[in-house]
């Protein structure tokens, strides 16, 4: 699909590397990674990393995933290789034929995709991985959360950079651009795309909320207000964070069989710290890459800090026991309930 977007400017090229550049210090001659599913956003930031690495020097290569859910992922690939091929951009498709459950389309998609690129960066020596997401995806993000009742760190959504695995940083230099700019970049290339059709598929909370937010005739100016609240979100859990170890350090204990917390510390922390703490006990004991659900964690702070607290509490596979001389022990055990 092509499209004219004589109304909204493309995104240049300095722009483009002031992004870039403020998410990452990169080494010289980087080896940029950029995941490519053949729409507009990821072309776009490939194309744009393409003159990126042109202008600075370094390595680039596009990686598609066919997670082999549609008859047209194969040939959707194969588009991309040949778009790639016209630009001089090395270009790799990743597959993996492995069951899934039906009803977890989407959950198995998203892991299977970032276990697929992961594996490829780890590999290939790429550190940085870009993803295309944009402004308006932020946005989405933040509609959704909210509807779900998450708290502060799924309201700051997606980070600039973040860690997917111990070597390699997803980068999103994108996340303050409109999807319109995207789409006007390649149309000032006349280069087309390739449309997703499950962008249109109701049964997805993210396409309702989308659609949601083009019924309004003011989309653009809507995700830039939502992603500044990500944006401001962001920066107060960060400022949370910075204080989180020190806290951390004056109240839990880690042994060999679980952690000790000093109730009386514990108990005098404010509420958004006890909880974090809790979140990262259970983390750190479970071997857990997600943290439990913010309302569960709320639930056992204020069972510990306000409830009696005569019983054994359970949360993520660890068990909270009542104090003991001024004591918390906690356990993990995998048959305890989450």
């Amino acid at each position: 699909m092509a499209a004219n977007n004589a109304s909204v400017s493309p995104v240049s090229a300095a722009e483009f590397a002031a992004w870039l550049e403020a998410c990452c210090v990169f080494p010289p001659s980087p080896h940029l990674a950029v995941a490519t599913s053949g729409g507009a956003d990821s072309l776009a930031l490939l194309f744009l990393t393409h003159e990126y690495i042109r202008n600075h020097g370094g390595q680039i290569t596009a990686l598609t995933v066919d997670h082999g859910l549609r008859p047209a992922a194969a040939l959707e690939a194969e588009q991309v290789k040949t778009w790639c091929a016209a630009k001089n951009i090395p270009h790799i498709t990743l597959s993996r034929t492995t069951n899934h459950e039906p009803r977890a389309t989407q959950n198995y998609a998203r892991n299977l995709r970032y276990d697929l690129l992961n594996e490829w960066c780890k590999e290939n020596g790429a550190k940085n991985l870009l993803l295309a997401h944009h402004q308006g995806d932020q946005a989405e993000t933040l509609f959704f959360r909210l509807a779900r009742g998450s708290g502060l760190d799924g309201l700051a959504c997606m980070q600039p950079v973040s860690a997917l695995s111990d070597s390699v940083n997803l980068v999103r230099p994108l996340l303050g651009v409109s999807k319109s700019r995207l789409v006007a970049t390649l149309a000032a290339q006349n280069h087309p795309w390739i449309e997703d059709p499950s962008n249109q598929n109701s049964d997805y909370t993210r396409v309702r909320i989308r659609a949601a937010i083009a019924e309004t005739g003011q989309a653009d100016d809507i995700c830039a207000r939502a992603a500044a609240v990500a944006s401001s979100l962001q920066k107060f859990r960060n400022l949370l964070e910075n204080k989180l170890a020190r806290k951390l350090t004056e109240c839990v204990s880690f042994t060999e069989n679980g952690a000790q917390i000093n109730s009386g510390i514990f108990s005098a922390l404010e509420p958004e710290y006890g909880v974090r703490i809790l979140a990262h006990i259970i983390q750190k004991l479970g071997g857990h890459e997600h943290k439990p659900r913010t309302e569960k964690l709320a639930r056992l702070y204020h069972e510990m800090t306000q409830g009696a607290f005569a019983h054994g509490l359970q949360l993520g596979g660890c068990v909270f026991h009542p104090p003991r001389d001024g004591v918390v022990h906690v356990e993990f055990s995998s048959n305890s309930a989450s």
